[in-house]
Parts: C-alpha cells; sequence; structure tokens
C-alpha cells in the first residue's frame, strides 16, 4: 500500500510539472521604481517630455533643444528654471514658459510616457500585448528583456541570434532552460486593447508559451 501512494505521488508531481510550460523563473527582479519620465502635451500646440535627473535637476527634451533645469523654490508645486526657461509641475499638470511663451494646462500622456522612458533608457524597440499582458525591449539589438505576467516576471535574454530578411527578421535566443523565438513582420498592427496603431507585427514563443503583439522602433 505504501509503495503504490509512492508512485502515485511521484506520478501526480511529474503530471504537475509537466503541464507548466511558462518560462521558468529566474532569480532576478526589479524593484518598482517611482515615475521619472513624463510626456506633455500643452495648449498651445506643444509636446515635450521630462525626465528627472535627481531630486534638484530635470531634463526637459524640447522641440528645438535639450535643457537641464536646476529646481528652484516655489510657493506649490515644484519648480525648475533656468534663464528664460520655466518649467512648473503639480501633480498631472505642469507650465512651460519659453521666454515670453506661456504653455499652460499641459497634461502627462501616461501611455506615451512609457514608450519615451524606454527609449530614454536606451531600447531600439519596443513591443506590447495583451492577454495575458507582457510587454518587451530590445536594447544594444541583440538584447531582449521580456516582461510577463502583467510585471510579475521578467526575463532577460542576451545576444540573440538575428536573421533578417526584407518582411521579416527573427531573433532566437536562450536564457539558462528558456528559450525565445520571435519575428517582427512590418505591417500596419493594432492594439487588441487600446486600438493604439503601430508599424510592427510581433510573434513571440517562450518555451511553448505563444504570444502576441504590437511594437514600434523607438529610434
Amino acid at each position: 500500500m505504501t509503495h503504490t501512494l509512492t508512485l502515485l505521488t511521484m506520478l501526480l508531481c511529474v503530471m504537475l510539472i509537466g503541464c507548466h510550460t511558462a518560462p521558468k523563473k529566474n532569480n532576478t527582479s526589479e524593484a518598482i521604481t517611482p515615475i521619472t519620465t513624463y510626456a506633455y502635451q500643452c495648449s498651445p500646440a506643444i509636446e515635450f517630455v521630462a525626465r528627472l535627473a535627481d531630486k534638484d535637476h530635470i531634463w526637459l527634451f524640447l522641440p528645438q533643444k535639450t535643457v537641464k533645469l536646476p529646481r528652484v523654490k516655489s510657493g506649490s508645486g515644484v519648480k525648475y528654471q533656468l534663464e528664460n526657461i520655466m518649467f512648473w509641475q503639480h501633480q498631472d499638470e505642469a507650465m512651460l514658459s519659453l521666454g515670453n511663451i506661456v504653455y499652460k494646462a499641459c497634461k502627462n500622456n501616461p501611455s506615451e510616457a512609457i514608450w519615451q522612458a524606454a527609449k530614454l533608457n536606451g531600447a531600439d524597440f519596443r513591443a506590447v500585448g495583451n492577454e495575458p499582458g507582457w510587454h518587451l525591449t530590445i536594447n544594444q539589438k541583440t538584447n531582449i528583456t521580456l516582461t510577463t505576467q502583467y510585471g510579475q516576471q521578467i526575463e532577460h535574454f542576451r545576444h540573440a541570434e538575428i536573421l533578417s530578411s526584407a518582411a521579416h527578421t527573427l531573433y532566437q535566443a536562450k536564457n539558462g532552460s528558456n528559450t525565445l523565438l520571435m519575428k517582427l513582420s512590418i505591417g500596419p498592427c493594432t492594439d487588441s486593447m487600446s486600438g493604439e496603431k503601430f508599424e510592427t507585427h510581433v510573434s513571440l514563443k517562450v518555451n511553448e508559451q505563444s504570444l502576441k503583439g504590437c511594437g514600434k522602433s523607438l529610434h
């Protein structure tokens, strides 16, 4: 009887392990960091990106130039100023002054800010997909970071092999016991949740799990 129970227990363990085909977790983890990058849209029409450099400075990526402003005293919110350029920020609203021109009611676009943050972090390409939610970035052409399970699992694939043709680019990489196959296909692609339009179809296979989504070049 004991021998039979042992065999049944072993069989159950094998079945449970065999059914799990999602990527195996690494010990690598990334701490949740506060928002440091913003994508503003203002009135009159202007769009720009703001990124905190440290607690006393902010970078502004303006249409015509990039500037680093020091923080100055402010009665409310946070204010940065250098000569005739002033930027004021409070929660989700901001104001920008360029000489005699004042841009008010600047609103942060959180979705666009994520893409701008990836670009400033050095990503060449970014892709997103749904059900389940995932996203990835490609850095330095061959280094892929894949985030799955709605941000709960992060895998890094280094030095991917690349095979390109006129219509597709194929990537193949390994990370320990995990394998990644990815195909990028040029052509209109619409995000299934947001309806946002992209320039590239993305198909992934991580071990036995298949994922689909859209992406675009960041440079």
